[in-house]
């Protein structure tokens, strides 16, 4: 079996984590939210994530 998608249930904490880690992996990723007010809130935790791992590469460069 290859998988080549993800689908994940929520987008707080660790949904948004999960999410991130299996995109960050090659993973084709869909964020699964019961609301549009999920949206909002999902949101700002990928950009964290997202500039938390860009400042590791940095890092890791120096």
């Amino acid at each position: 079996m290859d998988i080549k998608k993800v689908t994940v249930a929520g987008g707080g904490v660790l949904g948004s984590q999960i999410a991130f880690q299996s995109a960050y992996s090659g993973y084709d990723v869909t964020i699964w939210l019961r609301s549009e007010g999920s949206i909002g809130r999902c949101q700002p935790k990928l950009d964290y994530l997202h500039a938390t791992y860009l400042k590791t590469l940095d890092a890791m460069k120096q």
